[in-house]
């Protein structure tokens, strides 16, 4: 009597949340921000709209006493059958013989600039190629990278998306079609300039970028995120922006729970399985984690990716 009692509660709860997620109608506000700030300390100044040509150039005297300062670096001693901080010697072997001149010099290659916005100077990619044929349409693409990244993440693929035809793609359906490509370092990354005062956020960084595609005369492009951090900075310029955006992309969408009836109803019944189907279930589940902790899918394979980020 008491299982059956039990249970009649039980689905008397689920029915009534069920209504109420489906009568209930949330209405979300479209998302208000300030037009303009400044990210320095000192009084705001107006920003100078010039776009000037960069290059990188580290002085290799900082590229010595770095790599002096990695030689003196003593690593604490290692537990007892502890292999954790291996990486990280090999990692100190790695950066003492790099070769940081010839790396950076492959870095020019790409076309840099720098501008001022809010207060920041903002380092950015813009590479295009002259397309070999008129009916090719040139379209613009913003590309954000995440933390830890950089524009280097990206070094391989920009050649493809701006000269398909040289490496053997053809992004058309109906028309022949080739990418202008921008990727800006987000505002504290590498070669742009952080903010120097508090509450900059990716709200704060949309908007920059947003100005930074206006200034270059780009009002109709595709945007594309990745790695966490790049896909908020994304998602949130096409809900800002949405005018702008022709096309959204992101790598890894953070994705809402749906509170769908059916989703509720299908989760709720789960709570009603057998341990022996909930440990089958679970068993599955580790397959796929194992699956995606393969080196090929973590960042130890991509250090350089990461080090780039953090030269500043």
């Amino acid at each position: 009597m008491s299982s059956w009692f039990f249970f009649s509660i039980v689905v008397i709860s689920v029915f009534s949340i069920l209504l109420s997620i489906y009568i209930h109608k949330p209405d979300f506000p479209p998302l208000e921000i300030e037009s303009d700030d400044y990210w320095k300390l000192e009084d705001p100044e107006k920003d100078d709209d010039t776009i000037y040509s960069y290059s990188i150039d580290i002085h290799e005297s900082e590229v010595v006493k770095f790599k002096e300062r990695l030689e003196s670096e003593k690593f604490l001693p290692s537990l007892y059958d502890e292999e954790y901080d291996n990486y990280i010697k090999e990692l100190k072997k790695v950066l003492i013989g790099f070769d940081w001149k010839q790396h950076q010099h492959f870095l020019n290659t790409f076309k840099q600039y720098r501008t001022e916005i809010e207060g920041l100077k903002i380092h950015f990619l813009r590479v295009s190629t002259p397309p070999k044929e008129k009916k090719t349409r040139v379209v613009p693409l913003l590309i954000f990278h995440g933390f830890p990244g950089s524009f280097w993440d990206f070094f391989k693929i920009i050649p493809i998306l701006t000269n398909p035809s040289r490496h053997g793609f053809d992004f058309g359906v109906e028309e022949s079609i080739q990418f202008e490509v921008i990727v800006p370092s987000l505002p504290g990354f590498l070669f742009s300039e952080k903010p120097e005062k508090k509450g900059f956020d990716a709200i704060a960084t949309a908007r920059i970028l947003g100005k930074l595609m206006n200034r270059l005369d780009l009002n109709d492009y595709f945007v594309h995120g990745t790695e966490g951090y790049g896909s908020d900075v994304a998602t949130l310029l096409a809900s800002l922006y949405p005018s702008r955006i022709s096309g959204l992309h992101v790598s890894n969408p953070f994705v809402r729970p749906t509170f769908s009836t059916f989703t509720l109803a299908k989760y709720a019944l789960k709570a009603l399985k057998t341990n022996e189907e909930t440990e089958e279930e679970s068993e599955e589940y580790t397959d796929i984690a194992d699956y995606f902790k393969q080196d090929k899918f973590t960042y130890p394979t991509n250090s350089q990716a990461f080090g780039e980020c953090r030269i500043r």
